[in-house]
């Protein structure tokens, strides 16, 4: 991979950069039915300490507001030991060192700028998609072969051009295809976030999602 080197004035410097060969281990469709197959699951130390974490994940609350639903629990109901993680950011650090091994996140520098370096944490591509592929709810809405859609409008048949999979393109890629091959759409897209509450830090994340998906 080629790197770029800014000049000295510019007080600025990409940093080499080299493809790790581990972010293609397991991987291949073999990978993939064997995870589908034997889900990994968390060693949890009680259901309530998993449901806790769930509806902190799910709602994305931060460890503040996580840490005042301990303390109102632990304050009301009475127990000797709490089932509940010591802290919102205690669950979390659990949860991270549980991580499916596929779902990790790595992180490498980058560029450095002004004596800052800056840091681009990622999750292998062709993981990310893995991982998408092994949930439930988006599989079973996976579509999987172009769909030529059409509707009576004033009695007039139209072609209707609702997802990517009713378009010319998708039609023509699949028709290139091997037999038993199908066609997957990645859909990649950035936009600028707060990383707190104050709006002091903030970064770019990129997104992946699959053309795939029936809505």
């Amino acid at each position: 991979m080629e790197t770029e080197h800014l000049s000295a004035d510019s007080e600025s410097s990409f940093i080499p950069i080299e493809i790790d060969p581990e972010d293609y281990k397991g991987a291949s469709p073999d990978d993939a039915i064997h995870n589908l197959l034997h889900p990994h699951e968390v060693d949890w130390p009680n259901d309530a300490y998993r449901e806790f974490m769930e509806i902190i994940s799910k709602h994305q609350l931060s460890n503040s507001v996580g840490d005042a639903f301990i303390k109102f629990f632990n304050k009301h109901s009475n127990l000797d030991v709490s089932p509940l993680p010591p802290t919102t950011k205690f669950g979390k650090e659990f949860l991270d060192n549980s991580t499916i091994p596929h779902m990790m996140f790595k992180e490498i520098p980058i560029i450095t700028f002004q004596g800052v370096k800056y840091t681009f944490y990622y999750r292998s591509l062709i993981k990310t998609i893995k991982s998408l592929l092994m949930i439930d709810s988006i599989n079973q809405q996976l579509v999987l072969k172009f769909v030529n859609k059409r509707e009576i409008r004033n009695n007039v048949e139209c072609r209707i051009f609702e997802e990517q999979y009713n378009c010319l393109w998708w039609e023509r890629e699949e028709s290139s295809l091997l037999l038993g091959q199908r066609l997957l759409s990645i859909i990649l897209y950035s936009d600028a976030t707060t990383l707190d509450h104050m709006g002091k830090s903030s970064g770019h994340p990129i997104f992946l999602s699959l053309g795939n998906i029936s809505v």
